[in-house]
């Protein structure tokens, strides 16, 4: 092997970029490349499906992809059959990488605000390094609280803010003056590399006051 994409022991790989590529330094088999087993993807151990390798034998690069792409905060094993190389090759060709955990860099309101204007309050929002899975944008990975009490979230909620990785989140009857809230966000948005308690912030909303 010359080289690979992502390399070997890579840690914070894009999910944005699945492809993954080997690079020999001879010709491969490409039938056998192309056969079943010819090139394996494990995720977290478990093999999971690929697209049809390709092979490119002027460069004399292989290159696949996961078939419903690269998850965040997920650790991946790729293994291409030693029988590519022909049968004195006497040990398959595998290198381990990781993609980007979503780590949380700011919340809103902050948290332990409080006295918040209900007309400097849309939404609550969230702030990740990285987006967070497609499949993990739900309410249920997404709750909120008044005074512990769930509150029912907007419809299609939590929405994308930012495809960066900013989402909002507000109850579906709107915010009310003189409460506490918090926001919890389950661990598993992270994925498996990544939290292992929720995340959670609480915030108050201002208690009316008389003028005159």
């Amino acid at each position: 092997l010359l080289s690979l994409t992502p390399a070997d022991e890579a840690a914070g790989v894009s999910v944005l970029e699945p492809t993954l590529s080997a690079v020999f330094d001879n010709a491969l088999d490409e039938a056998l490349l192309r056969a079943t087993g010819g090139v394996r993807l494990l995720r977290e151990g478990l093999e999971i499906p690929i697209g049809e390798p390709a092979y490119n034998p002027e460069t004399r690069s292989a290159t696949f992809a996961p078939t419903e792409g690269l998850r965040a905060g997920t650790a991946y094993q790729a293994i291409i059959s030693s029988a590519v190389a022909g049968p004195q090759a006497t040990a398959d060709f595998s290198w381990r990488f990781s993609t980007a955990v979503p780590l949380v860099q700011s919340v809103g309101p902050d948290s332990g605000a409080v006295g918040i204007s209900l007309d400097d309050l849309d939404e609550a929002t969230v702030t990740f390094s990285v987006p967070i899975d497609d499949d993990q944008l739900v309410a249920d990975n997404f709750l909120l609280f008044r005074e512990s009490e769930p509150v029912e979230l907007r419809s299609g909620d939590p929405v994308i803010r930012d495809a960066s990785g900013v989402y909002g989140l507000a109850p579906a009857d709107g915010w009310q003056v003189g409460s506490s809230y918090a926001v919890q966000i389950s661990a598993t948005v992270t994925g498996p590399l990544g939290e292992s308690q929720p995340i959670s912030w609480q915030f108050q909303t201002a208690v009316p006051a008389l003028q005159s």
